[in-house]
């Protein structure tokens, strides 16, 4: 599931599979909040398709870089950011249901 969609579609228009019931993560809840030059628009397409697909292909990344306004290398850093926070969550899981 790639997300291929058609050239023509102007930058911003809702990506595919992504709808208002998504699980949306809170501005404060972001990978980089403070640091990030990302617009919360974007921010919030990127964790919404993030919550369908954790990996990109080049293809991936292009589509969403023109419908965020955003470059390559900001797309890919931002889910680099994303998948580095799951797996520290899952890693505190593991070790508090170990503990206690």
């Amino acid at each position: 599931a790639s997300g291929h969609l058609p050239s023509e579609e102007p930058a911003g228009a809702p990506l595919p599979g992504v709808g208002l019931a998504a699980p949306i993560a809170s501005q404060a809840a972001t990978p980089a909040a403070k640091t990030s030059r990302l617009t919360p628009a974007a921010e919030q397409q990127l964790t919404a398709y993030f919550s369908l697909q954790d990996t990109l292909t080049r293809a991936d990344v292009s589509m969403l870089a023109s419908r965020t306004g955003c470059n390559e290398e900001q797309i890919q850093q931002y889910f680099v950011k994303l998948r580095a926070n799951v797996r520290a969550f899952i890693q505190r899981a593991h070790k508090r249901a170990w503990m206690g």
